[in-house]
Order: structure tokens, then sequence, then C-alpha cells
């Protein structure tokens, strides 16, 4: 008893040092959780909250991270998402028809073809939403 009292190291004080250390580690932890939580982004169709790292769409619902601030974009995907599978479903492939052309046929396209081609896919966008109700 002698010998631990007088040659020891004090107990207290390493004690101290290890929940010192401990607290430390802690907040570090935490701080990187913290770091983690501020990069985090919120999905405005689904509320799903994500690391947008290394993806364009909401892992949940597949809206694209760069329409998040377009709030028609996000009404049209929440109605969307609210139709049956089934609907939902023809609404793709009837939007897949429209968008689907071969490179050839795009490469033969005057510029001026294409922008009025766009055009013409917007309005069948257009037509296409209001007749699945998804927008009024």
């Amino acid at each position: 008893f002698a010998y631990i009292l007088f040659f020891k190291e004090d107990i207290a004080q390493e004690f101290m040092e290890k929940q010192h250390q401990i607290l430390v580690i802690k907040q570090k932890e935490a701080e990187k959780l913290r770091i983690i939580e501020e990069r985090k982004i919120t999905c405005p169709c689904c509320k799903n909250h994500f690391l947008p790292d290394f993806i364009s769409f909401c892992p949940n619902c597949d809206f694209p991270i760069e329409d998040f601030e377009d709030t028609t974009k996000a009404e049209i995907h929440i109605k969307y998402l609210k139709l049956p599978e089934e609907k939902q479903r023809e609404y793709q492939d009837e939007l897949n028809k429209i968008f689907c052309f071969t490179l050839s046929s795009f490469l033969q396209k005057s510029p001026e073809q294409y922008r009025e081609e766009e055009i013409n896919r917007k309005q069948q966008v257009e037509k296409l939403n209001i007749k699945y109700g998804l927008v009024s």
C-alpha cells in the first residue's frame, strides 16, 4: 500500500486524463456527424433526407436533384407518385415514346429542326401531364 501511495502515479490524475481523452474523441465524432448532417439535402417530393454524393436523383423517389428548387416540377412528381403503379408504367411508356430517337436521326437534323422538335416534345409532355392529371 505504501509503495502505491508513494511511487505510483496519481490514480485520480490518470483517471481524469483518460476521461478527457474519451471526451475529446466523442466531440470529434459528434463534429463529424454534424458536418455530415449539414451536407444532407431533403427531397421536396418524398421528404427523404440524404447525402447527394455521387447521385443525381433522390434515392427514394427518383426526383432529379437539379429540380429540387422547381416547385412546379416537384408538384407534378408528387402527383405522379400518387398514381397507381399501372398508371405510372403507362405514363413512363408514353414519356419514353416522346423522347425516343436514334443517334442517326439526331445527327441528320439542323439546329432549327432540333429546336422545333424540342418545342414539340415540351408540348407533348404538357399534354401527357394533363392526360394523367398531373397538372391542372
